[in-house]
């Protein structure tokens, strides 16, 4: 694996900015679906006390 990465340092270190990209938009995405699933398990408990 060392090799690996020895040998295409260069062109890795290139898309290392849009990695870093994705990886900060990954972690909004999964934010959002951390709220969703909050609410979604809030109204779940305000649908079985009606009931």
């Amino acid at each position: 694996m060392e090799s690996l990465v020895e040998a295409h340092q260069t062109r890795l270190m290139s898309v290392m900015p849009q990695v870093k990209q994705y990886e900060a938009k990954l972690d909004a995405l999964n934010a959002w679906w951390d709220k969703i699933a909050l609410v979604g398990k809030i109204n779940s408990h305000n649908l079985a006390a009606r009931f």
